[in-house]
């Protein structure tokens, strides 16, 4: 009798504690659903029709160029583009940079030339345009910007150094598009810090409903 009554009282415990146990499930996964909706109403909310289409109002289509003569050159005025310092191009070979020349390679100094001044600038101008250009199309908005550089007075180049002649050589107009592209296609710093200031606001939601949840499923 002894033992059938410490046997049922074990079978007893573990019922017990297996109710226990889907309890605190139950109760963790209806936080978590009740957390997943709020998120979700709250994204159907940012980016509802009404939402987008007031974005669109203030954003208005722009149309992409089509020829080589709508793409606008800044000119290259010493007071708008300092002068660039005549040390660095020095390299053996029969092309030597020119302020107008956009260079290749990475350093504070190629970010500061002249041509890659102006061309961050150009950038900065047709980002829009590019962003909401068709994705066939988007190709052709860097293979203007590049040909209008080339067209301009005096003309640009793009640059590199060869590694094996150490020579300044022109990487031709499908590595160029390929920079301007890329160009287009990056975040300002403006852009950046609004994207790192959303992440960490999404985290630190995340980090509460993570944290609602786990205080539901304590007892």
């Amino acid at each position: 009798m002894k033992q059938q009554k410490v046997a049922q009282e074990i079978a007893d415990g573990s019922q017990k504690a297996n109710e226990h146990a889907e309890k605190v499930v139950e109760k963790a996964t209806k936080s978590v659903e009740k957390t997943t909706k709020k998120r979700k109403a709250k994204e159907e909310k940012q980016f509802s029709p009404q939402k987008k289409a007031a974005v669109a109002m203030e954003e208005p289509t722009l149309n992409a160029p089509t020829e080589t003569s709508q793409i606008s050159i800044p000119d290259m005025s010493p007071a708008r583009m300092p002068v660039s310092d005549p040390a660095f191009a020095v390299t053996p070979g029969a092309i030597k940079p020119r302020d107008e020349d956009v260079l290749f390679g990475r350093g504070g100094k190629t970010n500061h030339w002249p041509g890659n001044r102006r061309l961050r600038e150009i950038v900065l101008s047709y980002r829009s345009i590019y962003r909401q250009a068709k994705k066939v199309d988007k190709p052709k908005v860097a293979k203007l910007i590049v040909g209008a550089l080339r067209a301009a007075t005096p003309p640009s180049r793009f640059l590199r150094v060869n590694e094996n002649t150490n020579q300044w050589e022109d990487v031709g107009d499908r590595r160029a598009s390929e920079k301007v592209s890329q160009s287009l296609r990056e975040k300002d710093r403006n852009e950046r810090e609004a994207a790192k200031a959303a992440a960490a606001a999404a985290e630190g939601e995340d980090d509460i409903d993570f944290e609602g949840s786990m205080n539901a499923t304590s007892v």
